[in-house]
């Protein structure tokens, strides 16, 4: 759980000011109160109820990833068609969903060997941080 929550707040660290995709809050609340609740609550839970009981059998195991998968995809989708989520930069909800298949099999494999799991994310951050251009220059000044 805490390998989603830290990659959750990576993002906003990297992009803050340059987001990829954002949340549209609900009710009147700031932004930060929202994805706050997606970081700290829906996506930790989503990572515990993924992870248990996780199947031995690899027909089964495809069926979970492809149910987590639609899960998430259909629900950016129904986000992307109220205005509930707004892409920039390039991003569109066809790599958010590329992003899902990825992040589920990250999931995984963080459990099962979170070293080699860090690794490959540094390699998956640094591409998608070169792919969408991210200018990274104003976390090294003060003018963010």
């Amino acid at each position: 759980m805490l390998y989603m929550i830290v990659g959750n707040l990576l993002y906003f660290v990297l992009t803050s000011g340059y987001l990829l995709w954002a949340f549209v809050p609900d009710l009147r609340l700031y932004p930060v109160f929202t994805e706050l609740l997606y970081t700290l609550i829906v996506f930790p839970c989503s990572v515990l109820l993924f992870l248990s009981h996780f199947p031995e059998k690899r027909t089964e195991q495809l069926k979970r990833y492809l149910k987590w998968i639609a899960l998430y995809a259909l629900t950016e989708l129904l986000y992307s068609y109220t205005g509930r989520i707004h892409y920039g930069h390039g991003w569109s909800w066809w790599w958010s969903l590329g992003f899902d298949v990825m992040m589920f099999l990250m999931l995984r494999l963080h459990s099962v060997k979170p070293v080699l799991a860090y690794a490959v994310s540094v390699v998956i951050i640094v591409a998608l941080v070169l792919l969408f251009h991210v200018p990274l220059e104003q976390l090294m000044t003060n003018e963010a």
